[in-house]
């Protein structure tokens, strides 16, 4: 998937953690997909991964998969 222009229409969440702009976000737009962004840079490049695709993620991330 790609980015997509309308990012500034979907309604972008960050981790209540976040202390400033310093975070990724992300919004659900609906329709299966999911987008992802750099809060420094709201009007930069979003990457948009099928919404099956970002659970799975998420869900090795919480298991500890990423974990250094």
């Amino acid at each position: 998937m790609g980015a997509f222009g309308y990012s500034r229409d979907l309604d972008w969440k960050r981790s209540r953690y976040c202390a400033d702009n310093a975070c990724v976000e992300v919004a659900d737009d609906g329709h299966d997909i999911v987008s992802v962004r750099d809060g420094k840079h709201p009007d930069g490049p979003v990457l948009s991964f099928p919404a099956d695709n970002w659970k799975a993620f998420m869900s090795d991330v919480n298991a500890g998969h990423f974990d250094g």
